[in-house]
């Protein structure tokens, strides 16, 4: 079942940008055939739809690209896919620098939105460049060059507006399902969130899946599709890939279990055992001390992912395989798991 989901996701190599993997998804060629099927009257408005597409995806990597390695973390891989980019990325410890990783990718998109927009008044279909539900240009004017161009930067608008909403919904793994699951992640356990997310985003995808076949509208239903099925394999893969016990309690000699642990047992301990409610000062003070020891447990948890990662690398291809920016996330994760097994 995961390998027939799987194919949403499998991807080939492109090359690399400032060493960073670059893939494309085998579904990005399908949906390109898509739009080639779609606007097959005129081929060149769906090539132009492609490369547009491309190029903004693209330039939208390279913003995330910078805003990682400026807030510590590294990205070591991205796939291109039909809704954008999959990025997998390391993230610093920060977390203004790990929202505004994710917040990078709409406002990439809405960058290229204000750059068009000036130039949008030389077109006569100006009012229909903020609907998404058509195209600004159904066929480029070829009598004037100058008209051509401008029609080809109304399709730009478009497709980065396009984009820009699509970020904008708070569903997994888009950008804002990305901000929303950082914001949870220092309140409840990570099993949780991912819980409530990926429910959420099924239910989201049914959602749209079922509009689009009502009102006959089939990328409303493609985007439904893309989400239920990218959440179901990614379900899946959580549960064949779900460490046993024994296997996670310890690493390197540090028991990143007993965090867990102790958050149970404090919250056991905290409970009222005298018949008058604690007040509502200490009450906050109890929430607040859980609340840090939450977010204390979820960077932990991080700097573990991170050294496992980083360890495996060096594992397979040896130390001078880490870049500098590896080297330094190696060290920043070690120097934070080690105080954190000291208290």
């Amino acid at each position: 079942m995961s390998s027939v989901l799987n194919v949403l996701t499998s991807s080939f190599p492109a090359g690399s940008i400032f060493h960073t993997r670059i893939r494309v998804a085998y579904s990005l060629p399908v949906f390109f055939l898509l739009i080639l099927l779609k606007k097959s009257d005129d081929l060149l408005i769906a090539a132009s739809l492609i490369l547009i597409f491309l190029a903004s995806v693209l330039f939208q990597v390279l913003m995330q690209l910078a805003v990682v390695r400026h807030s510590g973390g590294e990205v070591t891989e991205v796939v291109l896919w039909p809704l954008g980019s999959l990025a997998r990325i390391q993230l610093g410890f920060k977390l203004n620098g790990r929202l505004l990783t994710w917040l990078s990718v709409p406002l990439s998109h809405l960058l290229l939105c204000l750059v068009t927009l000036p130039v949008m008044f030389h077109i006569e279909s100006i009012s229909s460049l903020f609907s998404l539900y058509s195209l600004p240009v159904n066929q480029f004017s070829m009598e004037f060059l100058s008209q051509l161009g401008w029609e080809f930067i109304a399709l730009a608008f478009y497709i980065n507006l396009m984009l820009f909403a699509i970020n904008l919904f708070p569903v997994l793994p888009l950008s804002l399902g990305r901000v929303v699951e950082e914001l949870l992640l220092g309140r409840f356990s990570t099993n949780s969130v991912n819980r409530v997310l990926h429910s959420f985003t099924t239910f989201f995808g049914f959602t749209l899946l079922l509009v689009g076949v009502i009102f006959s509208h089939a990328w409303i239903a493609l985007f439904g599709t893309i989400l239920i099925c990218w959440t179901l394999y990614e379900k899946i893969r959580q549960l064949e890939t779900a460490p046993a016990r024994d296997e996670s309690e310890l690493f390197l000699g540090y028991d990143f279990s007993a965090g867990y642990t102790s958050l149970e047992q404090s919250d056991e301990l905290e409970a009222p055992s005298v018949a008058r409610p604690p007040s509502f000062l200490t009450r906050w003070k109890a929430r607040r001390r859980r609340q840090q020891r939450r977010k204390a447990a979820a960077r932990l948890q991080a700097a573990q992912e991170q050294i496992d990662l980083l360890l495996k690398k060096v594992s397979e291809t040896g130390l001078s395989s880490l870049t500098a920016a590896e080297y330094k996330q190696l060290k920043q994760a070690s120097q934070h798991v080690r105080p954190q097994k000291s208290k």
